[in-house]
């Protein structure tokens, strides 16, 4: 079993991959989307907005459910869904395909700050150590 140090470790690492892969795929989609296809600027930041917002609302549900039932099952699934929603992005084709796609992709990474406080909680049994690790991975 890892020691606490080695666990933070990971966390992190994941944590600091993620979000440069997410910020990458991001940029490339937008000037795709934008730039190539009949999807405008506005368009785009609205249905980005909107299905962020409902993510961000979703975040303490889903960090409960992965709380009662199985962490790394809610997680894999809510990965598999932006997995889903990243290829629907080569789909889009208006604004109800690019809501679908965005809701997948925005609203399931939003959704995955909660389920990452319970994987924490998970992992950690101090207290004072959960609120630690949370402070380094909050990004």
């Amino acid at each position: 079993m890892l020691d606490d140090r080695h666990k933070v470790t990971k966390l992190l690492v994941g944590q600091g991959l993620s979000g440069v892969g997410d910020g990458l795929w991001f940029s490339i989609w937008a000037i795709y989307l934008t730039g190539f296809s009949a999807i405008s600027p506005g368009l785009m930041g609205i249905a980005i907005g909107i299905t962020g917002l409902i993510g961000v609302a979703l975040a303490y549900p889903a960090g409960g459910f992965a709380d009662h039932y199985n962490v790394r099952d809610i997680f894999l699934a809510l990965t598999i869904i932006r997995a889903i929603g990243m290829i629907g992005f080569c789909f889009v084709s208006g604004p109800v395909s690019l809501l679908a796609a965005s809701f997948a992709v925005f609203g399931t990474q939003s959704a995955v700050a909660g389920v990452r406080v319970a994987l924490v909680c998970g992992l950690f049994p101090s207290e004072r150590r959960q609120i630690d690790v949370l402070a380094k991975t909050w990004a």
